[in-house]
């Protein structure tokens, strides 16, 4: 809701903030929903991330996710809607937890609009849920817990930096996957 807090300001482009007069580098923000969403799930003891090698002799690795107990997934948003509809006890790797399968230009921004469809717009934090009609009211009122977030993230990645640097990596190769190959143009 405050993305100020958790992304820089781009040259050029970017996401809006609501109710500020500024943007935000697409990409970092979708990074850093996708890294509190999972940090703060494993840090309530909802998932576990483990670290799970592809061989023996390899040292490269995937981010494994077991998910521990079931959990309403509004609480956490639309990034866990994968994992509520697993059984606790079961697992999958978080790169396919985040991936969806579709073909996008920007999946970047693809993402930031489904989590604002599917989290934000039906709260009523935007008139008629139109993302250029925040409420900055209630926006406003949010920022302590905004706050909060952005702390534990920081904290998060600085007591465990090789789960925070494998949930980023996960997330930039789900997106991507997800991007649109640009067609070769063959000129004669």
């Amino acid at each position: 809701m405050h993305p100020d807090l958790f992304s820089e300001r781009p040259r050029f482009g970017g996401f809006s903030v609501p109710c500020l007069d500024f943007k935000v580098k697409h990409d970092q923000l979708i990074m850093a929903l996708s890294t509190v969403t999972y940090a703060y799930m494993e840090y309530e003891n909802v998932i576990e991330l483990r670290f799970r090698r592809m061989s023996r002799w390899s040292r490269a690795g995937r981010l494994l996710v077991l998910k521990k107990k079931n959990f309403n997934p509004r609480k956490y948003g639309y990034l866990s809607w994968k994992l509520a509809r697993m059984q606790p006890g079961g697992w999958t790797y978080l790169y396919n937890v985040f991936y969806e399968d579709v073909k996008v230009d920007s999946p970047d921004k693809y993402m930031i609009f489904q989590v604002f469809e599917h989290d934000l717009a039906p709260l009523g934090f935007f008139l008629k849920g139109d993302i250029r009609k925040p409420i900055c009211s209630k926006i406003m009122k949010l920022r302590p817990y905004a706050e909060k977030l952005a702390m534990f993230r920081r904290e998060y990645a600085r007591v465990y930096p090789d789960k925070y640097g494998m949930i980023i990596s996960e997330t930039k190769e789900a997106l991507r996957d997800m991007e649109k190959e640009m067609e070769a143009d063959y000129y004669d």
